[in-house]
């Protein structure tokens, strides 16, 4: 019934992606660009509008828009054109589906990783209240210190198809990547015409390594004789790839990898920089939904954009329909679009914000020096992606971190000899491209822009609040991991369409070696344990205990409130995960996060702490700490009774008779269960 349940959803999704991708064909866009400029435009005016009222659920919807899209799409069938139109449809829904097939075995939003972070952005936004809405884990405050456009798109698709908040999030990650794929499709179509090359391009963004991914089986090597399973060595090589400097750097056990660890200038491995590198392949194994695919969507967006109107002019046919300023200006839509990624990165990923400007700015003064630029329709794109988010800006401006951007010490420099290891294929393609100034001047000039902010990544530093070995962390974790891509896509789909038989020949085998990286995902796909195949809904691993499924299931389906879950550690816990899944505040999620994205405030820490102590039974006034916030719902696991053994009946006789204990476990003295408020509840306090 589940499996059932999971096709009719995506069937009506990807229904309703056809139908609005098809009812815009009047604008001069691919389907792949016209596809997603329909979903920015649709859910960055929703974006706007509740900024100033909350729409609220919004499930009566997808009947509308499903017997609009079938509609539209029957209309369609007869027209020219519908064989490109759905050969497009067939790139993105195989994108979708191969971003599927990894959240079908491995569905798990667990405390791995950012997995219930990105859960908690996204809940957030589900209960459709005015923004910016209540904080889901600092219940009592906003959320409004965070760049979540991305998880707002998230959640606007739960409400809209009735999703719970689990399968929301999964499922916005496959189409995630199903639109990235398009898009790549998209931008080396207006070049390349055989479509094994395309295919090849393709599979480098969404499976290829890095450059030192190439060199991993010579830098950590496994003794055949141990009995190590097949999928841990997987595990072992797609992180190293990506978390090599300053981490896996210790592990290395050839003369190559010494060669290449003692060149640092720093050889305690302990005070190494950690420089992350990320690709879309380590994306896709990580499973996060986090902001960084968010910018690489934007950023392959203006590529393909920016790809049509260099290269494949558009044939417009003007008619009465049509505005005399539209027949002037047939590629306005590409224009607008462009015009509108500034604004949307800067809601969506905002380390990559000067990244996507100068990318833009550089393309604009290319146009304008060599051929011809639509500035009122680029102007006007600029001015409404600005006045769409300034509702959000009056809030995050003034909350968000200050991270200045700062000179990089001589003693941070990436070492030479890693730093060519990491980035080789880039550095080839580069100067591939900046040779072509005579042939193609746009390969040329944007090999430079490429080059420039790639240089730029070893001259400046976002300065952050982490220090020490993680000083770049943040910086190359983000603009790194964005080049790549867009150098793939931008840079190496010119060189391969416009070289010499033998230069072409040259530069497939230089993208050959990134594919070992693509042999360890296929390992670890297959090898690796999958206990929660299929169950999208990503909690599965919380129900794998028979009391925390209990005690879900009375949450979710209780009235709403603040919830208290204990907090073991700062980060990466399983605390907050039931409240999460429950649709419900949390008195406090990770306070490591919170602390940072709020600017360490003493008031959070205080309230951590009360919590810690309210658990340990060591809070002098348990009553007035669970009035000031105010709590209703008090969640005690087994985990908890297994941490802090006896104190429940000390905490239970402490908040009587103001809380009412409900067991939904009980074998001899243990017990877990919920704490509900008995009394009516307070009015929120935070003094």
């Amino acid at each position: 019934m589940q499996l059932i349940y999971l096709v009719l959803t995506y069937v009506l999704i990807v229904l309703n992606f056809a139908g609005i991708t098809v009812a815009t064909e009047r604008l001069t866009l691919s389907p792949a660009c016209r596809r997603v400029f329909v979903i920015v435009i649709i859910s960055l005016t929703l974006f706007n509008l509740e900024h100033i009222q909350g729409l609220g659920k919004l499930n009566w919807l997808w009947p509308l828009t499903t017997i609009a899209s079938v509609r539209v799409i029957y209309r369609h069938h007869n027209r020219h054109g519908k064989s490109r139109f759905w050969r497009g449809e067939l790139i993105f829904w195989g994108g979708l589906c191969y971003a599927l097939i990894w959240r079908f075995c491995f569905p798990n939003i667990d405390s791995g990783s950012e997995h219930l972070t990105d859960l908690y952005f996204i809940s957030n936004y589900y209960s459709g209240e005015t923004l910016p809405p209540n904080d889901r884990w600092l219940s009592g405050s906003r959320f409004d210190f965070y760049y979540a456009f991305q998880h707002y798109c998230a959640a606007l698709l739960g409400r809209i198809f009735n999703l719970d908040i689990g399968l929301t999030m999964n499922v916005s990650w496959t189409i995630l990547i199903g639109l990235i794929a398009s898009l790549v499709w998209d931008a080396s179509s207006q070049v390349i015409k055989h479509r094994w090359l395309k295919g090849l391009i393709l599979g480098c963004v969404l499976t290829g390594g890095n450059g030192l991914s190439s060199f991993m089986p010579w830098l950590i090597q496994h003794d055949e004789s141990a009995q190590t399973a097949v999928h841990d060595i997987a595990i072992e090589r797609i992180w190293a790839s990506t978390r090599f400097s300053g981490l896996y750097d210790q592990y290395v056990n050839t003369d190559f990898g010494r060669k290449l660890v003692e060149s640092s200038s720093q050889p305690d491995p302990g005070k190494r920089l950690e420089l992350p590198f990320e690709t879309i392949a380590y994306l896709t194994y990580l499973g996060d939904y986090h902001p960084p695919l968010g910018g690489l969507l934007i950023a392959l967006w203006t590529l393909a954009l920016i790809m049509r109107l260099e290269y494949k002019p558009i044939v417009f046919s003007p008619s009465k329909q049509h505005l005399s300023l539209l027949k002037r200006t047939p590629e306005w839509p590409a224009y607008f679009a462009l015009g509108l990624t500034p604004a949307l990165t800067l809601v969506t990923n905002t380390w990559v914000f000067p990244l996507q400007c100068v990318l833009l700015g550089s393309w604009m003064m290319y146009r304008q020096l060599f051929r011809r630029i639509a500035w009122f329709w680029m102007i006007a794109g600029l001015l409404a992606g600005a006045f769409s988010i300034y509702p959000f800006l009056t809030h995050f401006a003034t909350h968000s971190l200050d991270t200045p951007i700062s000179k990089l010490s001589v003693e941070n420099h990436t070492p030479l000899l890693l730093f060519l290891t990491m980035h080789w294929p880039t550095l080839i393609w580069l100067i591939g491209g900046l040779l072509l100034w005579r042939t193609n001047r746009w390969c040329a000039w944007l090999s430079f822009t490429l080059a420039l902010l790639l240089t730029m990544t070893e001259l400046i530093v976002v300065d952050d609040p982490l220090i020490g070995k993680y000083q770049r962390f943040n910086t190359t974790l983000k603009w790194w991991s964005w080049l790549w891509p867009v150098t793939v896509t931008g840079i190496l789909t010119l060189l391969i369409a416009k070289s010499t038989r033998f230069i072409k020949l040259f530069l497939i085998i230089t993208i050959f070696p990134l594919f070992i990286y693509s042999m360890d995902l296929i390992r670890y796909l297959i090898y690796a344990p999958k206990p929660q195949i299929g169950k999208l809904s990503g909690n599965g691993w919380l129900l794998e205990n028979k009391t925390n499924h209990e005690i879900l299931e009375y949450l979710a389906n209780a009235d709403p409130g603040v919830v208290l879950e204990s907090i073991p550690k700062g980060a990466y816990t399983q605390s907050s995960a039931l409240t999460l899944f429950a649709n419900q505040s949390a008195v406090m999620g990770w306070p490591d996060h919170i602390s940072q994205w709020h600017g360490h405030l003493n008031s959070i820490q205080h309230r951590a702490d009360q919590v810690r102590r309210f658990y340990h039974a060591t809070l002098s006034d348990p009553l007035n700490f669970l009035g000031q916030y105010p709590i209703r719902y008090i969640v005690w696991t087994n985990e908890d009774e297994k941490r802090y053994p006896g104190l429940r009946l000390t905490i239970n006789q402490r908040i009587l008779p103001d809380y009412q204990w409900l067991s939904f476990y009980r074998h001899g003295d243990q017990e877990a269960g919920v704490w509900v408020r008995a009394r009516p509840t307070p009015p929120f306090s935070d003094r």
